[in-house]
Formats: structure tokens, sequence, C-alpha cells
């Protein structure tokens, strides 16, 4: 058993760069004579409670939280600044100033506790309690809940309806030890908060009534994978394409040696998601293209320029203006074309049509998704699944 300040001297795993933050800009003149603000307080971790950021605003923010329960905020010394019993917190911020219900808060943290530990944020219902951050003239709204909590919800939009119990504890434990090495390289980086609710990281939606998921979440309680003492970063996608995770360029398997796998996932090919192709009308396609890469002046064909030894596309070509050749990185592709599922994928010409063919879901990496729910038919337990797509790692447990 791993205790929670034990953890703090285990944890250290840095893999993933932190992109900047989505923001919401509008363009607002400076207030006169705004007051320059501290460092924004960021509460100790004790890694029993996650961090989520909903939502980060630059400028002018007008946001609104219901609490049906009432409300009190208090300050970042946990004195109380105001009780409420309306049901609807509005929340008003202007480079570095900010108000709750028309009442300006001091400093540039709060604490919206919500009554009965419940509130909803844009449509969507959630536990625990709400942090104000105004940090270089940006307005982060966080959640904080309990760290089970955070699991149950993000099961709920990572699994599918249906799916059995083993194979939802299988995914219980990869996205608790996926946040577990998140919450450690944010404490380290002293970041405000440790996860993104969207997909950049794990997607997140609040509460939710899935029994067969919390019961998951409940028989896994507190469980988590480590490689030489640290919890992992346990990347997952919907369908691997039977690809050899360890061919793959541009991955650090120096740091993450247990995302190296150096066999293939056979479990997934029989999912309708293991093969996909795309069709383009050839016209439409370049005129497409060319919205991207306006620089090429007119595009005349398109094909893969350059995989790596695992079949994923590394650079597609574009043909241009008097027949040169423009190269587009293999990361920019799903950004360009959404229809391509993975990067696995060949280009053929078949009656007058563009044809994308390809395999698997998703980045290749980590636990499949799909080749897991098999291997549960298959009578696989979720322990040794979880060391078939994670080679070299072993159980740990929190403290709870």
């Amino acid at each position: 058993m791993v205790s929670p300040t034990k953890l703090a001297l285990l944890l250290s795993l840095l893999l993933l760069s932190t992109p900047s933050e989505a923001v919401t800009t509008t363009p607002q003149k400076k207030p006169v004579n705004t007051p320059k603000l501290p460092p924004a307080v960021v509460p100790k971790n004790d890694y029993q409670s996650v961090r989520v950021l909903l939502t980060a605003v630059t400028g002018v923010a007008n946001l609104t939280i219901i609490s049906p329960a009432g409300f009190c905020v208090k300050n970042a010394q946990g004195g109380t600044i105001m009780k409420n019993e309306l049901s609807e917190v509005h929340i008003k911020a202007n480079d570095g100033l900010f108000f709750v219900n028309d009442t300006r808060i001091k400093g540039n943290s709060a604490t919206i506790i919500p009554g009965h530990h419940e509130f909803v944020f844009q449509g969507r219902t959630y536990h625990g309690s709400c942090q104000l951050l105004s940090d270089q003239k940006r307005l982060l709204l966080i959640n904080v809940v309990p760290l089970e909590e955070y699991v149950s919800s993000v099961l709920r939009t990572e699994s599918w309806p249906g799916w059995p119990l083993e194979v939802n504890k299988v995914f219980a434990i990869a996205s608790r030890s996926y946040v577990l090495a998140l919450m450690e390289r944010a404490a380290k980086k002293n970041k405000l908060y440790h996860i993104k609710s969207t997909n950049q990281h794990q997607t997140y939606k609040g509460v939710h009534g899935c029994d067969i998921i919390k019961e998951a979440v409940s028989q896994t309680r507190g469980m988590f994978l480590v490689h030489e003492g640290k919890p992992i970063i346990a990347m997952f996608d919907c369908c691997c394409g039977g690809i050899i995770p360890a061919h793959l360029e541009g991955v650090d398997f120096e740091n993450a040696p247990y995302l190296a796998r150096t066999y293939a996932c056979q479990h997934c090919k029989q999912c309708k998601i293991y093969r996909w192709q795309a069709e383009f009308e050839p016209p439409a396609l370049y005129q497409h293209l060319l919205k991207h890469v306006p620089h090429v002046g007119v595009v005349y064909d398109v094909s893969v320029g350059k995989k790596d030894k695992a079949g994923v596309v590394k650079e597609l070509s574009i043909t241009g203006k008097r027949w040169s050749t423009h190269t587009v990185p293999g990361q920019e592709v799903h950004k360009i074309i959404k229809e391509a599922k993975s990067l696995c994928f060949d280009i053929s010409k078949q009656k007058g049509k563009i044809i994308f063919s390809g395999r698997g879901y998703g980045h290749h990496l980590g636990l499949c998704q799909w080749g897991a729910r098999e291997m549960v038919r298959d009578n696989w337990s979720y322990k040794r699944i979880l060391q078939f797509f994670y080679p070299g790692t072993t159980f740990a447990k929190l403290n709870l």
C-alpha cells in the first residue's frame, strides 16, 4: 500500500508536454489603475482531490454556476466571504478583477462551496467545489473533486454504455494511473490545475448514474499502475489497428518504456472500426487542402510521402503549382482531414475518387479499448489485460 505522503516522493514522471490553454478572448479596453495582484495561491496537493480545469477565459468573463442548495464563498485563507441561499452564482471578471454576485472579491482566488457539494455549470452537474483563480488576466474555473469521483466521471465518457464490469475495471485503473501521473507533473511545475476536462487529457463531463461504472471504480478503488515506483502515463485509444507501438517514431519511450510494446494486439480485428475508408471527389478534396496550405497556390495531387516502421504516416505529400511538392507533417493530418480515423493509412485512386484506407482509431499507444473488450470476451482478467498493454508495470494502491 502506498500512502499519499509517500506517493509524493514516488511520482515524478514527466512524459507529455503541456499545451497552452484554450481560451475565449473578448476585446476589451484595459481598466484604468488596475492593481497588480500576487501570484495565485495553489492549494497543497494531497493526491486525493483532482483539480480539473473547466474553463479559462481571457478578458471579460461572465459565468454562471447553479447551486440549488445555496453556496458560500471562501477566500484563499479559508475565511468566509459570503453565504447565500440563492441558487445562482454569477461570476464576472475583467483583467484580473472579479466579482461574485456583484461583490468584489479581493485578492486573486476564492473557493465556491455549493450546498450538498453539487453544482451545475454549462448544463452539466459536478460534485465537489469550484475554485476561481485570476491568473495573468485569465479567469480559471477549476473543479476540485475527489479522485475516485473524477475517475468515475471520466469512465462515463471514455467507456461505452453496456460494456461489462471487467473491461470497465481495466479502464478505471488506466484512467486513475494517468491522472495521478499528471497530478504530480502539475505539482512539480506549480500549475494551478492538474488536468483539463477535454479529450486533450481525459474527457470529463461530471456526474452520471451508470451503476456498472461506479461498481468498477469501487472494486478497483485506489489501484494504479507503476513502473519503477512511478505511476504511468497510461495512454489509451479506441482501436489500435494491430500496430506495434515500439515501431512508432517520435515517442519518448526512454521515459515511458511501458508504452514500447513490441508485439501487436490482435484482439481488435473483429471490431467495425479496425478498418476504415474515406472517399473524396478530387476537386472537393483539393480545394479543402488548399484552405490549409494556401501557399501551394493550386493542388494537383495528394499522396503519402513518408511512413515510419509501424506503418504510420509521417508526411503527406501535396503536388502544387509547377508540379512542386509540399509536405504536411503527419501530426497535422488530423486537423486537416477529419475523416482520417488514424494516421495508419494508404491513399489510392479508384473510379475517379481518392480513397483513404486505414486501420485503427486513435494514436496507437497504450491500451486498445476495443481489444480489451474482446479480451474480456475471451475470459482475460483485468490485471492480465493491463499487463499485456503496459508491459513491465506492476500494481500499487493508495490509502484512500
